[in-house]
This record gives structure tokens, C-alpha cells and sequence, in this order.
């Protein structure tokens, strides 16, 4: 009699756990709560880009703005100083000479400036219009509210931030919500404050993309410069006193008395934790108070710098622990209501790249970046961290910027297939924008002079993608700029949907685990495919799909992506002819994807 009760014992276990397992919250239908926001589509955007790392770190979609800004330290000077002829980049150099620094190598490249590593849109000067317009795209992925142009050293890119400004004016004139301008002035501040107020302000250009978070056009500079040219000097007491919100230009090494701590406008903090200016604090992702970035870890905090262990970790550079450790003064200032709420960041920085190569007559040295661990660019690279510091930023300006994302309602809705209109669309609130004219084509030189950078891959110019779902399909309609090209037959990587789920398995191609659109049949018909690991795709159904001018539709069941009416969060990204479409960095490279790069749009949290 014993067994037969331990075959029911068991069986009722079995059960038991079967039943748990059923029962998982996961697989519960999430509650939700109504949408009342009133938000515009490029507002929608905003709060819903998401991004998944290389290290598998996410950006989580936001919900409302709480009014903070980030800036970011942003360089024009690229094709501009360079000397012409050959490419000068640390890394490489060194790597075939590693005595490139010692007293034999003294006067070899002295006073040119060197790059310490190739960024991935390569070494680009600042005024092509092809890298300008990504810089902006990613600029608006990340969160960024302002620009602030590096005028420091008394030379005025007005040719590359005429080329900025451009762009930005275009894209804020189709409704995004674009990064505005600031100056950071410092060498000569009295002059070069004048001088663009003269290109600039006096002339009421670029008003709309004038930084001013309380009401004048911020600025930052030395308000006692002895260096003031005669005739500057009544105009630059004016502008300090009634027209500019003037900031003082906050060195790392420079006192922080009282009077700084309130007019201050520090870009680097050679202290831990950083200081509160008045509500404004730096974020840095690597120090020199060396002011020897090639000493590397003896007296510099490098990318990888751990403020718990106070030392560096050459394995945690490509994790950004130096950078997040700034941040988290940011966040735990705020938590503290006894502390000046910090409501203003500025993040250094975005893509400086270069340095002079100096000597002292015994060593030669370079002051401000050295190395893939140490330098403080976000921009992307070719190889090394990727784009670890682009999605890192985005983690935290959602942090300090957004609440939470609420789980709302979204109302099922059966799409047709053969209704292009944007009309058929207007009761879905789920509409996502990307700018018009960032699938343009590359025709410019390099900053050295040595080659021309050139790319034709620009082919439809994604402007808009919606999305809605039922009970059986997921609907998505595509809205490009022009005429959707016609299918040719052969292409993989025409009009392709990449879809995350939360359930779709450990195996993705960068976190995606679904691509729609790789083998269309021309008559209506087209694949659904999943990952068996990294960008090698097993059938997981079929869909349908119809093109009209410039718009594509896509109805995808459910099923083929182990989605249900209930549970159908996605994160999904439209793209056209990436030319290495097994590479997610060239996503932000070649081809048009909205959104760019790694980033993804999020819909049914």
C-alpha cells in the first residue's frame, strides 16, 4: 500500500509545481491603466526609444519628463587642425611602436595633433553633413537638451557650427524635439563671446536653437578677462549684465569658493563626488588631474575607475563603472531633500577624439586623451566598447529625466492591408517618428586629407512607423519619405522588421530574436524567421505585406512570435538596405533604420 501512496504523493507534487508554473505572474495578462497623456507622435518617440547593449544593459522606455536637462560637451573641431597628408592615431602607432613616447621619438609628430583611437564614422571632419546629421539623431536617442560647443581655446568652428545648426534647425522644423546651443568659452572669453554675438545673437540667427532655460541665451566664459581687446570691452559689459545668462567658466583644477558654487559651470569635476553648482553638476567618463592622460592609471581615473575601490580597472573600461559612478552622485544628491536639487548635467563629453602631442623635453605626453580606457568620448568606435557609452547615456538621462513607464492600455484594433491612408491609421496612438533626410548620401573628405569618405547606401528614407495588434496579427505600417523602391527579388535587407520579445529565447542577433521581411514572395506573401544564435535565421512562419508609394504594410501573426493579444510587448525597429546587415554598428552607419543603430521602439509594455 506504501507505493501507491507515494505514486499519488508524487503525482500530486507534479502537479503542484505544474501548476505554479501555469501560474507564473509572467504568464498573467499585465494590468493596465488608461492613457490619458496627450502626447504628440515625436513626443511618443521620445518616451518610448529603447536600446540593449552589448552587454546586455537596457534603457527602458520612460513615461513624463520632470523638466531636468543634460547637456553634453560637444567638439567642432575635426578637419580643422589636423595636418594634411597622414593619418596620425595613438593606438596604432603604438602598437607598432611602443616607444613612440620616449626621448628618441621626441620631435616626431610633436605639435600635431594625434587621435587615440578611429571612431566608427571614421575620422571625419566636423562639417560633413553626413556625420553632422547622425550626431544629432543620436543626440535625441540619448536624451541630450543642449550642446555645448568646446570654444575654449579661442578659435571660433563657425563654418562647422553653421553646418550644425542646420541640421538641427531642419529637424526641429519637422517637429523634434532637437538638442539647443550653448558656447563654452575660456582662452580669450571676452573676444570670442563678442565675436559670436556679433555672427550669431546680435542677429537674431538660429533663435529657436538658442539654449536658454531661463529665458536668456546661456552662456559660459571668464567674466574677468584681462585679455579683453579696447573695443569689446563696453559691448562684453553689456552682454554680461543684460542680454546672456552668464555662467563662469569652472576649470577642474580652479577654486570652488562660495561665489563660484553659485555662478559656476564646471565641465569636469577632478573631485569625488562632484560638486553641486547652483543646481548644475558635471559628469565626466574619465579625469586627468595629471593633466597627463598618457601617465594612464598612476595619477588619472581611466573609463573602467571604480570610486568604491578608489583605483582603475582596465576590464570594467568598456562597462563605463568611472562613468556611472558620476552619475550616481546626480541621482544620490537628489535623493537627499536637504541637497540643492540638481536639475541641470552636463556630461563630458561626446566626441573630442584629439590631442596635441607635447614633450618636456624628456618624455612626450598628451594632455587631454590618450586611449581607448583612457578618454572620455560616448561617440562609437570601430571595435573596442562599441557603442556601450551612447546606450550607457541613455540608461541614465531616462533615469534622471523620465518616471517610470506606466503599463497602459492599448486597444486592439484590426488593420487592413489594402487601406495606405494615414486616415485608416488615426485612432492608433502608437506612432513613432524618424527624421526625414538622415538617409543621405556621404560624399566628403577626411580630416587628414587622405581619402574621401563616400557611401551611396541611402535608399528609403524612413520617416514614420506605426503599430496596432488584435487578437491574431501584429500590424505595422512603414511610412517612408518618397516611393518605396521596388523589390528586386534578391534582397535580404529590403523594408526588414527586427523584433525583441520578452519571451522569445536567449538566442538574438543584438537582443533581437525575430526579422521580418528577408524573403518577400512579390505577391503579398513574406518570411517571419528566428535567431538560432547571433544573425543566422531558422523559419518561424509567414506574414503578409502590401506596398503602395511610400507606405508598407505588415501583418504578422502573433503566434510566430510567441506573442498573444494580452501579452504583446515588443521592441521592434524598421530598416532598408543596411549594407552589413550582421553588424548592428552598421546600423548606424549605412542604409536608413528608424530608430538608429541599436535602438529599438517599445510598444505593448
Amino acid at each position: 500500500m506504501k507505493k501507491p501512496i507515494q505514486w499519488i504523493a508524487a503525482a500530486l507534487i507534479c502537479a503542484i509545481v505544474a501548476c505554479s508554473v501555469g501560474c507564473d505572474p509572467k504568464d498573467k495578462p499585465t494590468e493596465r491603466v488608461e492613457d490619458t497623456r496627450n502626447l504628440s507622435a515625436f513626443e511618443y518617440t521620445e518616451a518610448n526609444l529603447t536600446a540593449t547593449d552589448a552587454l546586455g544593459r537596457t534603457a527602458p522606455a520612460g513615461d513624463i519628463s520632470n523638466g531636468n536637462d543634460v547637456g553634453v560637451f560637444y567638439h567642432t573641431w575635426h578637419g580643422v587642425h589636423e595636418t594634411p597628408g597622414k593619418v596620425l592615431d595613438i593606438t596604432k602607432i603604438m602598437a607598432e611602436n611602443p616607444d613612440y613616447l620616449g626621448s628618441d621619438y621626441l620631435y616626431e609628430n610633436a605639435d600635431k595633433f594625434h587621435y587615440w583611437g578611429e571612431p566608427l564614422y571614421g575620422y571625419y571632419c566636423s562639417a560633413d553633413p553626413w556625420v553632422i546629421t547622425r550626431h544629432v539623431e543620436l543626440m535625441m536617442a540619448m536624451g541630450i537638451d543642449f550642446l555645448v560647443y568646446d570654444y575654449t581655446n579661442a578659435t571660433a568652428y563657425n563654418k562647422e557650427a553653421d553646418a550644425i545648426f542646420e541640421v538641427l534647425q531642419n529637424f526641429r522644423d519637422q517637429g523634434f524635439n532637437v538638442p539647443k546651443v550653448t558656447f563654452y568659452t575660456n582662452t580669450r572669453s571676452a573676444d570670442v563671446v563678442c565675436g559670436l554675438y556679433r555672427r550669431y545673437y546680435e542677429k537674431g540667427l538660429y533663435k529657436d536653437l538658442w539654449y536658454a532655460p531661463d529665458g536668456k541665451p546661456l552662456i559660459i566664459g571668464v567674466s574677468e578677462d584681462g585679455l579683453i581687446s579696447a573695443q569689446n570691452r563696453e559691448l562684453y559689459a553689456m552682454l554680461k549684465e543684460d542680454f546672456f545668462d552668464f555662467r563662469e567658466s569652472q576649470w577642474p583644477d580652479g577654486k570652488t569658493t562660495i561665489e563660484n558654487l553659485e555662478t559656476g559651470f564646471p565641465w569636469m569635476s577632478w573631485q569625488y563626488p562632484q560638486k553641486n553648482f547652483n543646481g548644475m553638476m558635471s559628469v565626466s567618463l574619465a579625469q586627468h588631474p595629471d593633466a597627463k592622460m598618457s601617465n594612464g592609471p598612476l595619477t588619472n581615473n581611466g573609463r573602467g575607475f571604480d570610486y568604491k575601490k578608489m583605483r582603475n580597472y582596465t576590464s570594467n573600461s568598456d562597462k563605463g563603472t568611472n562613468y556611472q559612478g558620476q552619475w550616481e552622485t546626480v541621482f544620490e544628491n537628489n535623493a537627499d531633500s536637504s541637497k540643492k536639487y540638481v536639475d541641470q548635467v552636463l556630461v563630458t563629453g561626446f566626441n573630442e577624439w584629439m590631442a596635441i602631442k607635447l614633450n618636456d623635453g624628456n618624455d612626450s605626453y598628451f594632455v587631454d586623451t590618450f586611449s581607448e580606457e583612457y578618454s572620455r568620448d560616448i561617440e562609437m568606435m570601430k571595435g573596442g566598447y562599441g557603442d556601450n557609452f551612447v546606450v550607457q547615456t541613455l540608461i541614465n538621462t531616462r533615469k534622471y529625466k523620465y518616471s517610470d513607464a506606466k503599463h497602459y492600455k492599448y486597444d486592439l484594433k484590426t488593420m487592413p492591408l489594402d487601406d495606405f491612408s494615414a486616415e485608416a491609421w488615426k485612432d492608433v496612438k502608437s506612432e513613432y517618428k524618424d527624421p526625414v533626410g538622415d538617409a543621405l548620401a556621404r560624399d566628403y573628405r577626411d580630416a587628414f586629407s587622405t581619402t574621401t569618405y563616400v557611401d551611396n547606401s541611402n535608399r528609403n528614407d524612413i520617416s514614420s512607423v506605426r503599430i496596432a495588434h488584435d487578437t491574431a496579427n501584429l500590424y505595422v505600417r512603414v511610412e517612408t519619405a518618397e516611393a518605396v523602391t521596388a523589390y528586386n527579388g534578391t534582397d535580404k535587407n529590403w523594408m526588414n522588421l527586427l523584433i525583441q520579445t520578452e519571451n522569445g529565447g536567449e538566442n538574438s542577433f543584438a537582443g533581437f530574436q525575430y526579422i521580418v521581411n528577408r524573403s518577400p514572395d512579390g505577391s503579398g506573401k513574406t518570411s517571419v524567421e528566428k535567431s538560432r544564435g547571433g544573425f543566422s535565421w531558422e523559419s518561424a512562419g509567414s506574414a503578409q505585406y502590401a506596398v503602395s508609394g511610400n507606405v508598407v504594410l505588415y501583418s504578422i501573426p502573433l503566434a510566430s512570435l510567441g506573442l498573444t493579444a494580452q501579452n504583446c510587448y515588443i521592441r521592434i525597429k524598421a530598416c532598408d538596405n543596411v549594407t552589413k546587415p550582421d553588424d548592428i554598428m552598421d546600423y548606424y552607419v549605412s542604409g536608413d533604420s528608424a530608430p538608429i543603430g541599436r535602438f529599438a521602439y517599445s510598444y505593448g509594455y
